[in-house]
């Protein structure tokens, strides 16, 4: 199976995937993992106003792709629940073409979300916004790339 086409079933995955269904680990994050023949996607994330992530993709049990983040809600107002509850929309509206985080730009109601990448699956760099009735609420960076 092909990267691109593993990481779009993970993503899909993950965004059914509620978080019961997510692993704590005992360093006080959770785990979500996803496993598809010889692939498996492993995401350890951890925080709730401050949030801090990597998620990595191997082939028969060796490192082939990772991508890492770190974000906060950078405002009081909305509570940081509200937040992620549309950021997961937002990244539960990616396309299939470009399955890192979310679209380059969606709205609904008072809530937007936008997101800028540099590069492709094999390298890549980025961030990604939410806004609340216009202001900037969220921010988060991300890079990575394949593992050779």
């Amino acid at each position: 199976m092909q990267l691109n086409e593993f990481l779009v079933k993970a993503r899909k995955a993950a965004g059914e995937a509620t978080l019961s269904e997510r692993t704590e680990i005992p360093s006080g994050g959770n785990e979500f993992r996803f496993e598809d023949g010889e692939m498996t996607l492993v995401e350890h994330r951890f925080g709730h106003r401050s949030l801090d992530g990597r998620m990595i993709i191997y082939r028969d049990d060796i490192p082939v792709w990772a991508m890492s983040y770190h974000g906060r809600v950078l405002t009081s107002i909305p509570e940081p629940d509200e937040i992620h509850a549309f950021l997961q929309k937002a990244l539960a509206a990616f396309t299939d073409s470009q399955p890192l985080r979310g679209p380059d730009y969606i709205a609904d109601g008072n809530w937007s979300y936008e997101q800028d990448t540099e590069g492709d699956l094999n390298a890549f760099q980025g961030e990604e916004s939410v806004f609340f009735k216009g202001i900037r609420c969220f921010s988060l960076q991300f890079l990575g790339g394949v593992i050779d």
